[in-house]
């Protein structure tokens, strides 16, 4: 099963110890290769890599090194990271050892706590930091196909939806002291609607009458962004404080990230255009302020652009097994898959 972060409604989640310190009985799988890179900051990409048996096992790369840290005994794989000066903490999903259901987990310096217990399954789709609180957003099912959004704090799981009608979150925020969380929600038509969530308060930003969902979110001071798509992802677009602005690319494209800096605009994601052999196929793509640039080209097999992270001018894109950072191209080799990327000032 490829478990990556397609957000077309699959995902996992997790309930950690308080504190988020290591739990002794949590297992630690932690080995590492080296790939050469440099960058005036650290800058970590989490994914996996296909192990031994074609097994997908958890991985993050900083600054080139990979660091793998599921057991590659049973299934694993990272969407999101997020670091500090001292620890690192992944999330994503991994398969539980008791009921062989896929259930989110957190990865704290490579220790893995999974976020749901007994026969719970989960998804972790989104980590953030604020001071020593760790938050992770995803979701957790009531029953297969029921899904209910959700934020862990510290391992305290927090359900931002009501049990009756789907709902699942895929990014996370903290700022001023304040939880955003995005995702959607599911009316009583059985639409789905972009919302985002301000400390566990839902706002529907959307009444498209087919559906709509937000992939990604960021914060700037009051104004809050949201990235995604409307018409069951025939249009591409976002949101700045609930107002709808459509974003180029055409049918298909979906955003996976979004960032601001200043009055600038970023988007990374996909769009539909001519691959390696001539049909059309998924295309890694980067906005800036409305200008589409396609990160790979028709000479390229499909490809993929899921995470976002900016240090000062610089824009950094996770996708294809590797990351972009302005343009240019780092590979992690042929077995890897990319989707989360952070970046920390050295």
């Amino acid at each position: 099963m490829n478990l990556k972060k397609t957000f077309l409604f699959a995902a996992v989640f997790f309930a950690i110890a308080p504190g988020c310190k290591k739990d002794p009985s949590s297992t630690q799988n932690t080995k590492t290769t080296t790939t050469t890179t440099t960058d005036n900051a650290d800058v970590y990409v989490a994914g996996s890599i296909t192990g031994p048996g074609a097994i997908s096992v958890a991985t993050y790369w900083k600054n080139g090194t990979i660091v793998t840290v599921g057991n590659g005994v049973r299934t694993s794989q990272l969407t999101a990271i997020a670091a500090n000066s001292t620890d690192v903490y992944a999330v994503g999903t991994s398969v539980s050892a008791s009921h062989g259901q896929y259930v989110g987990a957190l990865w704290t310096d490579g220790a893995e706590t999974q976020l749901t217990t007994g026969t719970v399954g989960s998804a972790a789709n989104a980590v953030a930091l604020n001071g020593s609180d760790v938050y992770v957003a995803g979701y957790f099912l009531t029953r297969p196909g029921k899904t209910v959004a959700a934020i862990w704090k510290n391992g305290v799981m927090m359900a931002l939806a009501d049990t009756v009608n789907n709902s699942e979150a895929y990014a996370t925020v903290v700022s001023a002291g304040h939880v955003y969380v995005a995702g959607f929600t599911t009316n009583a038509a059985g639409h789905m609607e972009a919302t985002y969530w301000t400390d566990n308060v839902a706002t529907v930003v959307s009444d498209d009458p087919t559906a709509s969902i937000a992939y990604n979110m960021t914060v700037n001071g009051s104004d809050v962004y949201l990235a995604g798509s409307l018409a069951n992802n025939q249009s591409p677009v976002y949101w700045k404080n609930g107002v709808v602005a459509n974003v180029s690319g055409g049918a298909l494209t979906i955003l996976y990230a979004i960032a601001v800096n200043g009055a600038d605009i970023y988007f990374a994601g996909t769009t539909v255009a001519p691959i390696k052999g001539g049909a059309n196929g998924s295309v890694a793509t980067a906005w800036k302020d409305g200008i589409l640039t396609r990160l790979t080209d028709a000479s390229s097999p499909s490809s993929n652009a899921t995470g976002m992270a900016l240090n000062g001018s610089d824009v950094y894109i996770a996708g294809n097994g590797g990351y972009w950072k302005n343009g240019m191209f780092t590979p992690f080799g042929s077995t890897a898959e990319t989707f989360g990327i952070c970046v920390v000032q050295k």
